[in-house]
């Protein structure tokens, strides 16, 4: 992996991790009555908040190699449905 992609790569967990702790510290600040409102309970905020981050670094240690449709003629990487043939 080139420098620019490793550094990119870094950049966006980071921004990834800014996001999700802005997340927490908002839903952290809703009462009881409002998450329970929009469906979310208080043990679910960090999930909820973490997602990104966890999108952000499966997509940074994929390998397309590693996942291919069975039963087509030629083999096709892909990640999240999504081809990189």
């Amino acid at each position: 992996m080139s420098l620019i992609k490793k550094l990119s790569t870094l950049l966006g967990i980071s921004k990834a991790h800014s996001r999700a702790r802005n997340t927490y510290k908002l839903l952290s600040k809703l009462s009881d009555y409002e998450l329970r409102d929009i469906g979310i309970c208080r043990g679910d905020i960090y999930r909820i908040a973490n997602e990104g981050v966890r999108k952000e670094e499966a997509m940074a240690d994929y390998e397309p190699s590693e996942h291919y449709f069975r039963g087509k003629s030629k083999p096709v990487a892909t990640w999240g449905g999504k081809s990189h043939a």
